[in-house]
């Protein structure tokens, strides 16, 4: 049996694949080595797993995380699988080389993230040959779920929205200053805090300044990211996340307007992940 693992910042979905190619899907709560330590996640983890699974039978764990675009973050994820799932062979990567792998296989392409956080890659067929640092939330992830939160709280505290929607975002939130300040500057997890305000865009993305904050939004994405892959041949690029994908027609409309062909978009790499390693369709 083998065990493979998509870990964003807020959720981390997981496949198991038996011998006879049954999937068997879970989810547990996300995990970032640069916010979460080794004891934080392996007892969260373990909490989280079902009960029912016998690791001893797990032969291979191919896990995709957030955060770990490091040596040193990749170390704490292999003690944290080390720990659960002793008896199996370990392979730990950042989530961009598992998106590629999902989005186009054996092929080359430039691939991207655009979930709580944004990142980007190229993608030879086989390896990440060029990326670009993530920033995270403070000073990058443009395109992302974070990014859009920030951007529209920063117009809701500076008094830069219009009165229609402060009137909707305080129905649908009810938050004081002090609620979202603390979220921001309190909460353990800041990021997933910006990113939860992406499904009041989502709701709204009809009124004209939301729909103009997403586009600006994905401009900046395109003009700080994607510019810099120039040198490559006019690749295709693919985008799996779900600000991505929500958000898709915005996206395109973007594309289009780069001269960028975006030849699919995926909710999530889990699909993908199971097709890459195991050949099988779910």
């Amino acid at each position: 049996m083998i065990i493979i693992a998509d870990a964003g910042s807020t959720k981390t979905d997981w496949s198991l694949i038996d011998n006879t190619n049954r999937v068997v899907s879970f989810q547990t709560q996300g995990f970032n080595p640069y916010f979460n330590n080794t004891e934080t996640i392996i007892s969260g983890l373990k909490k989280d797993f079902p009960d029912d699974i016998d690791y001893s039978l797990i032969k291979y764990v191919y896990y995709y995380g957030a955060g770990c675009s490091t040596e040193k973050n990749c170390d704490i994820i292999n003690q944290v699988l080390n720990n659960i799932f002793s008896n199996s062979v370990l392979f730990v990567s950042d989530d961009l080389l598992g998106a590629a792998r999902s989005l186009f296989g054996n092929q080359e392409g430039i691939a991207c993230i655009l979930g709580t956080g944004s990142n980007s890659g190229y993608y030879d067929g086989k390896n990440i040959i060029k990326r670009l640092p993530s920033f995270g939330y403070l000073f990058g992830d443009e395109g992302s779920g974070a990014h859009l939160g920030k951007m529209l709280i920063q117009d809701y505290l500076s008094e830069g929205i219009p009165e229609l929607i402060k009137e909707l975002f305080d129905k649908k939130y009810n938050y004081s200053l002090g609620d979202i300040l603390e979220g921001v500057y309190k909460n353990s997890y800041p990021n997933r805090f910006l990113a939860s305000f992406t499904s009041f865009l989502s709701e709204n993305i009809s009124i004209p300044y939301i729909e103009q904050l997403v586009k600006t939004s994905f401009s900046e994405f395109f003009e700080k990211s994607l510019k810099k892959y120039s040198s490559f041949d006019t690749p295709e690029l693919a985008c799996v996340g779900s600000v991505a994908y929500y958000f898709r027609k915005i996206f395109q409309e973007i594309a289009e307007a780069n001269n960028v062909n975006v030849i699919r978009f995926s909710k999530t790499p889990v699909r993908g992940l199971i097709r890459y390693h195991c050949n099988i369709e779910v």
